[in-house]
């Protein structure tokens, strides 16, 4: 299935209207099986479900590596992804969930217990200002179908000097858990990498990175509060608004080159203010 839609809209330009031809991003309800049982439902963009129903489970803790599938089988045509793990999955499938592609998610697994349970992690990436910089550019550059449509959202695994993964989808969180499942079904070693997302970032989205060892997150939009504060507790360097030549490094500013103070996480923010759009 194409990823967009041809509609016909009524256009307003200085309150005069047209009737013109607009790009819209599709959007599909995906339901993962998971050891036979139906976990849940997810709205997100068409194609490459094997790589989102992974991730997803890989974010959810409950599977670490490709090893932990017995068997992943999609069917297109009904957006339906079953997966077979290795033993049970740590989950109690009681009732079905829907999560919605916006900022939301719903019904979902994540809990104060799955984060509490979370290891700081241990990456050694170092990278300077003028890297992330060039690397945000890149980034906006792949964006292809933002651009036709303005409706989704952009995930990338970098190095220190390219884009090595590249994923969008209508749900923010639905575009980092595709990026993680595309790596974790090609065991991709994720040492001296870092994550680059569209989206805003909160508290979930630092504990995916969290769980595949991702040391630098970066994003064009903000944090939340709860996200600086996980990102502080993880050893995970958080970075927003990065605009041009300009950035704020929430936390563990020690990765980007030069950047070794302030040392409070709120300190680095405020210093730099926030850059306008």
């Amino acid at each position: 299935m194409e990823k967009t839609q041809q509609i016909q809209i009524t256009r307003f330009t200085a309150g005069e209207p047209s009737i013109i031809e607009d790009e819209v991003a599709r959007e599909r309800a995906l339901t993962i099986i998971l050891n036979g049982e139906e976990l849940v439902t997810l709205l997100c963009s068409p194609g490459e479900f094997d790589y989102l129903a992974a991730g997803y489970l890989a974010s959810e803790d409950l599977i670490t590596n490709a090893t932990d599938i017995k068997e992943l089988l999609v069917n297109e045509n009904t957006a339906v992804v079953r997966v077979d793990t290795v033993g049970n999955a740590n989950v109690e499938l009681t009732y079905k969930r829907v999560i919605s592609s916006g900022c939301g998610r719903g019904a979902a697994l994540y809990s104060a217990a799955d984060v509490s349970s979370l290891k700081p992690v241990t990456s050694t990436l170092e990278v300077g200002p003028a890297q992330i910089y060039q690397l945000v550019r890149d980034f906006q550059h792949h964006n292809g179908l933002y651009r036709e449509t303005g409706g989704v959202h952009s995930a990338a695994i970098a190095g220190q000097d390219s884009i090595e993964f590249f994923t969008e989808d209508v749900g923010r969180h639905n575009a980092v858990d595709r990026l993680f499942g595309k790596a974790l079904l090609e065991n991709f070693d994720f040492s001296l990498k870092m994550l680059l997302t569209t989206g805003r970032i909160s508290s979930e989205i630092v504990s995916k990175v969290a769980r595949r060892n991702v040391g630098l997150l970066v994003s064009r939009s903000a944090p939340t509060s709860s996200a600086i504060e996980l990102a502080d507790r993880l050893n995970i360097t958080l970075v927003g608004f990065v605009r041009g030549e300009r950035m704020n490094v929430y936390t563990h500013p020690g990765r980007i080159t030069g950047g070794d103070a302030p040392s409070s996480p709120a300190a680095t923010a405020s210093s730099a203010g926030t850059p306008s759009p």
